[in-house]
């Protein structure tokens, strides 16, 4: 028997960043469903992938950030957590973004370069909110 690995998305718009989440993700156990650049493919791609964890990059695209696409999801009916990934290097800034994540239920924050063990210090901080693996 086989543990199914839990189901992830990517919302970033730089390719090298976006191919380095999904390495570390997969070297965290889960399944990479997609991979967008920007707010419209991403909502469509989440409300049908139904993943078990987005990581959003804060700026995803001109008009829109990853804050609004994240409450976008969050009126759809897509409630898994969110780790947001911010290039901002600026504490208050940071802690701004922090700030209005946190209306946004179950969300972390990683900043870029991302590093695996900070990304897997946020994943183990939402894995009592994440579906357990089935065994199939």
């Amino acid at each position: 028997m086989a543990d199914m690995p839990l189901r992830a998305y990517i919302v970033e718009d730089d390719r090298p960043t976006a191919f380095v989440l999904q390495e570390h993700l997969e070297l965290l156990h889960f399944e990479v469903v997609g991979i967008a650049e920007s707010y419209v493919p991403a909502l469509d791609a989440c409300k049908v992938d139904a993943p078990d964890l987005i990581l959003m990059d804060i700026f995803i695209d001109d008009r829109r950030t990853g804050l609004d696409l994240a409450r976008t999801l969050r009126l759809e009916g897509i409630l898994c957590p969110i780790i947001f990934v911010t290039g901002a290097a600026e504490d208050w800034l940071l802690d701004n973004i922090t700030s209005q994540a946190a209306e946004l239920g179950p969300v972390g924050c990683v900043r870029k370069p991302v590093h695996l063990h900070k990304l897997e210090r946020e994943v183990q901080r939402l894995a009592p909110i994440l579906p357990p693996t089935l065994d199939v």
